[in-house]
């Protein structure tokens, strides 16, 4: 099942929340059937509405996890100087200084057809630059 406006943590709570039901919809089938005596069940069903309680509660403070996330935007004017001290690390730089460079900041570079991704993280700056 595909969960795409869920962050992984409230994936795997709504997953488990979903196996849990499942599993208590077929206690409540075994017992309507008569295949099984309620006596029988009563703990196991009561552990996984116990679990149930508990996923659903983890489950709400992820949520309000995630609605407190805030994303502040960096100055236009810092961005630029980052750049600008990027572009002449690149520029300047020796050849294996630019490969060093590169390889710390670029994860994986994935190439697919026409389309190539790069994954990456924004390298910090020093002093130094």
């Amino acid at each position: 099942m595909f969960l795409p406006d869920l962050d992984e943590g409230e994936r795997a709570v709504t997953l488990f929340n979903m196996t849990n039901a499942l599993r208590l919809d077929k206690l409540y089938d075994a017992i309507e059937t008569g295949k099984v005596v309620l006596d029988d069940l009563a703990p196991r069903i009561r552990e996984l509405r116990s679990r149930q309680e508990k996923l659903l509660a983890r489950r709400g403070e992820l949520e309000i996890a995630m609605s407190d996330r805030k994303v502040e935007l960096a100055d236009i004017k810092l961005v630029k100087s980052y750049v600008n001290d990027l572009r002449r690390t690149l520029d300047e730089g020796v050849l294996t200084d630019r490969r060093a460079f590169i390889r710390s900041f670029v994860r994986e570079i994935i190439v697919s057809g026409q389309e190539i991704r790069l994954i990456y993280t924004l390298p910090l700056l020093t002093d130094s630059l």
